[in-house]
């Protein structure tokens, strides 16, 4: 049995924060602009895909990993956005 499911935020910090975030969440700059964990990506309006390539990337986990978790952030308007998705979870 698989479930999927796609968490997504924006909010507004300073970078100390997106600090604290990337060591916590152990994310690793990301600096790919056609990454794989992006497609097929539903987004409500308040998300804004075309300013992601703008900002800076830092991501976690892959395909074959079944995760990925994106944090993104612009450090002159101080906005970030954050995907975090799991596409295959099995229980036996």
């Amino acid at each position: 049995m698989g479930i999927d499911y796609t968490v997504l935020m924006t909010f507004t910090c300073d970078k100390p924060l997106i600090n604290t975030i990337v060591e916590k969440e152990g994310l690793q700059l990301n600096e790919s602009k056609e990454d794989v964990g992006l497609s097929g990506m539903y987004t409500p309006d308040w998300w804004k895909p075309e300013l992601l390539p703008k900002m800076v990337c830092y991501k976690k986990g892959s395909s074959e990993a079944g995760y990925f978790k994106y944090l993104w952030y612009n450090p002159v308007t101080r906005q970030a956005f954050m995907r975090c998705s799991v596409y295959k979870i099995y229980y036996t």
